[in-house]
């Protein structure tokens, strides 16, 4: 079946195909959901909270957020001439293995890194894309949590899901156990309807994270608080924690905040092998943990999401309390 046509838009002929064989062929990549928005600037509310977020300290240690703030506003800053957002959220979750020691990993750097996972699948998405229209004057780009886009914020706008209360992406009936990622095109395709759910009255992650970093500042805005949040520091910060950092022997990211949602009750199991618990430390003792030194993490962490943590500051997640 011939799945592309011509729309004549602002007098040039844009190739067309329709929204359902688009999602078809990213589906087939492996996502579990998949949502398309028209490229736009994002909105004064948008922005401005995002800039709230910076201003009153809680992005720390993650600066380089404060950065590229035009082209975070402008997708067509990444891609010129894009018309759409293909927005594709894929699922990480697997089972928790039986645990050998008391340390864990957070459940999205227990297996292959996503960004090399997530980026392949698009690209062949892409591939499918142009081998079915043939066309020429398609331009694509593939974005995976390496480039300066409001992911969340387009997800929600596409109708991928909404936005919880501890910033994670909540796709209807699947959960927040997901990974994003993004193809901007030049294609000229028919929107998906913004998500518009909430979270309600439901508190269950501002009551049960460990470090308090999900309640609202003093000028009432809600949300995480990068400072205190153990996912963020374990992975982020650089150099010794404050006195006051308690791990509880999460050394690489935490979960907490998903674990206590209602919408992960019954999270499926991802169909993407790759993403299956496969890191050596999930095998380790606590002794054999505690043994490490630094020039044994690289080894341990390649190809996975952990080679972002500095050996350095790895033996330092596994030493705190």
């Amino acid at each position: 079946m011939n799945l592309w046509s011509y729309r004549a838009i602002d007098h040039l002929s844009i190739p067309y195909m329709e929204r359902s064989q688009v999602k078809e062929i990213v589906k087939g990549v492996g996502a579990t959901a998949v949502g398309i928005a028209r490229v736009a600037e994002v909105d004064a509310a948008a922005r401005q909270s995002y800039l709230h977020w910076i201003e009153s300290g809680r992005s720390a240690p993650l600066g380089y957020m404060d950065r590229y703030h035009e082209v975070r506003n402008n997708p067509r800053l990444l891609l010129d001439g894009a018309n759409s957002i293909i927005v594709a959220a894929f699922s990480y979750y697997y089972p928790t293995p039986a645990a050998k020691s008391h340390f864990t990993i957070a459940r999205y750097a227990r297996g292959a890194d996503y960004h090399d996972v997530v980026r392949r699948r698009l690209n062949d998405a892409v591939t499918a894309i142009i081998a079915e229209t043939a066309l020429d004057p398609l331009d694509f780009r593939v974005c995976v949590d390496t480039a300066p886009l409001r992911e969340r914020y387009w997800a929600r706008k596409a109708g991928v899901g909404f936005i919880g209360r501890n910033n994670a992406l909540i796709v209807p009936g699947e959960g927040s156990y997901m990974v994003l990622g993004e193809i901007l095109t030049t294609m000229e395709l028919d929107a998906d309807a913004p998500c518009t759910l909430t979270c309600g009255n439901c508190m269950a992650c501002v009551k049960s994270c460990p470090a308090g970093a999900l309640d609202c500042d003093e000028d009432g805005y809600c949300g995480v608080d990068a400072s205190r949040c153990l996912s963020c520091l374990t992975i982020e910060h650089r150099g010794d924690f404050p006195e006051e950092i308690k791990l509880g022997g999460r050394i690489a990211g935490c979960d907490t905040c998903q674990d206590v949602c209602p919408h992960n009750r019954h999270a499926k199991t991802s169909p993407i092998a790759e993403f299956a618990p496969s890191n050596p430390l999930l095998d380790m003792t606590d002794d054999q943990i505690l043994s490490l030194r630094a020039e044994d993490i690289r080894p341990l962490t390649r190809h996975t999401s952990l080679s972002r943590i500095k050996p350095s500051d790895f033996i330092r997640n596994i030493h705190t309390p």
